[in-house]
C-alpha cells in the first residue's frame, strides 16, 4: 500500500437497514458466515485497512444490543443512530464523523462484506483529483424496460454503481445539509445534483451486495474458499467411588450410585469434549486452562468451562462442524438421558442438534471400568479455521 497513515480517511459503514428481503429474523448484517458475521467481516476490511484512520457504523437503534455484541472487542468509533431513509442514516453518520475532522469519507453498505483492499485504495487515491469518487461496473446482460420489454435498452450507455463510494468529507456533508429535505438512493446521485467533480473506479463482481438468499450462500462459497478443517480428540476419566450421585454428564445431572472425584464438577464428558476443541485449535489442554492447582475452579461448573472454552475458539476464527462424545461406564445408563445431553451442549455451543452426538458403551465389565472404579469419555470434533 502506497497510502499513509493519518492523513484524515475514514469510513462511514451503513448498517442501520433492516434487510427484509432475505426473510431472516435479524437484519442480515448480523447473519453468520463461517465465525463472523458479515458486519464484522466487512467493518474489519476497514479497520485492517492501513489507510483508514476510523470506522464508523450507522445502526437501526432497536438492534444497539447485537449490535454491541458483533462488534466487541473492535476499535469502532462509537456508532450513531440510522434516520429512516438511507439518505437520513448517511447524513447521520457525517455529522456524527465531523468531529474528528475528516479529509476523505468512503461510505459503505455493509451488506457488500466482500470488498477488498485494492479497491478502497483505489477510490482514496481518486479523491486526489476529484471530489466525489463512483464505483463502476459494466453490464453484460441485456436490459429490458417493463413497459418494452422487445427493444433493448443501450447497455453500453449505463452502467451499475458499488460501494464505498469516496467523497471530499466538507463537500458531501455540505450536500446532505443542502438536499435534507430530497432523498437519493445513493451518495453519488447526491453528489451528481450537487454539481461536484466525479470521478470513477472499476468496481469488482466479488463485491456483490447481498439481498437474498442466493447472495448469502455465494459469499459464504467466496469466503469460506481457503478454510482449514481441523480434528480434534479428547480423553477423560474419573475415579468414581461409592454415593448417592447425581453425577453431571454433558452437563445434564444424572441419578447415580456412585459419586465422581474430581476437582472441578467432574463433568468427564464436557472435559473430553474440551480437550477436543483445545487440541484443535493447538491451544494446550484443560490442564492449562484451568489447573487443579487453582482453587478458583474447585468444584466450578463444566458448563461454565465450555463456554469460556467457546470464546477462545471465537477468538482463533474458528467454527464447529460437528461434535461426537462416547461416555464408557457400567452405569448410569446414558439413553434416558442423551436428548438433554444433546440440547445442553447445543445452547452452549451454538450448534444444531444434528451437529452433536452423544453415545455411551460398556467395557463388557473389563478393567477399572467394568469394576465400576472409573468412568471416562472420548470426544472428537471437527472445526474450520477460517
Amino acid at each position: 500500500m502506497n497510502i499513509t497513515k493519518n492523513r484524515g480517511n475514514y469510513a462511514l459503514i451503513v448498517a442501520a437497514g433492516v434487510g427484509s428481503r432475505l426473510g431472516a429474523d435479524i437484519p442480515k448484517q448480523y447473519l453468520k458466515i463461517g465465525s463472523r458475521t458479515l458486519l464484522e467481516i466487512c467493518v474489519r476490511k476497514f479497520l485492517e485497512h492501513p489507510s483508514i484512520d476510523g470506522v464508523k457504523v450507522v445502526i437501526a437503534n432497536e438492534y444497539k444490543s447485537l449490535y454491541e455484541k458483533v462488534t466487541n472487542g473492535l476499535k469502532l468509533l462509537p456508532y450513531v443512530h440510522g434516520g429512516k431513509t438511507r439518505k437520513d442514516s448517511v447524513k447521520n453518520g457525517l455529522e456524527a464523523l465531523r468531529k474528528y475532522a475528516p479529509t476523505k469519507v468512503l461510505i459503505h453498505d455493509a451488506a457488500r462484506p466482500l470488498v477488498s483492499d485494492e479497491l478502497i485504495e483505489d477510490v482514496l487515491r481518486s479523491l486526489d483529483d476529484f471530489e466525489a469518487v463512483d464505483v463502476t461496473m459494466p453490464i453484460a446482460d441485456t436490459i429490458k424496460s417493463n413497459k418494452d420489454g422487445v427493444n433493448g435498452l443501450d447497455r453500453d450507455t449505463m452502467y451499475l454503481t458499488q460501494t464505498p463510494q469516496g467523497f471530499i468529507f466538507e463537500k458531501i456533508l455540505g450536500l446532505h445539509r443542502k438536499f435534507e429535505e430530497q432523498n437519493f438512493t445513493d451518495d453519488i446521485s447526491l453528489a451528481i445534483k450537487g454539481g461536484l467533480k466525479i470521478g470513477a473506479v472499476q468496481g469488482m463482481r466479488s463485491n456483490f451486495k447481498i439481498t437474498n438468499r442466493e447472495d448469502l450462500e455465494m459469499a459464504e462459497k467466496l469466503l469460506t474458499r481457503d478454510v482449514e478443517i481441523r480434528v480434534g480428540h479428547g480423553f477423560d476419566v474419573h475415579e468414581v467411588i461409592d454415593g448417592s450421585g447425581p453425577i453431571p454428564l454433558c452437563g445434564v445431572m444424572v441419578p447415580a450410585a456412585k459419586n465422581v472425584i474430581a476437582h472441578s464438577d467432574g463433568d468427564v464428558a464436557l472435559h473430553a469434549l474440551m480437550d477436543a476443541i483445545l487440541g484443535a485449535l493447538s491451544l494446550g489442554d484443560i490442564g492449562d486452562h484451568f489447573p487443579p492447582s487453582d482453587t478458583k475452579w474447585r468444584n466450578v461448573d463444566s458448563k461454565d468451562l465450555l463456554r469460556h472454552i467457546k470464546s477462545l475458539m471465537e477468538g482463533s476464527d474458528a467454527k464447529l462442524s460437528n461434535v461426537d462424545i462416547t461416555i464408557l461406564c457400567e452405569e448410569p445408563k446414558i439413553k434416558p438421558y442423551r436428548k438433554q445431553m444433546i440440547e445442553c451442549i447445543c445452547k452452549i455451543l451454538e450448534l444444531e442438534e444434528n451437529q452433536v452426538s452423544v453415545k455411551a458403551t460398556t467395557t463388557e465389565k473389563l478393567g477399572f471400568i467394568g469394576r465400576q472404579e472409573g468412568i471416562a469419555a472420548h470426544a472428537v470434533c471437527t472445526l474450520k479455521l477460517y
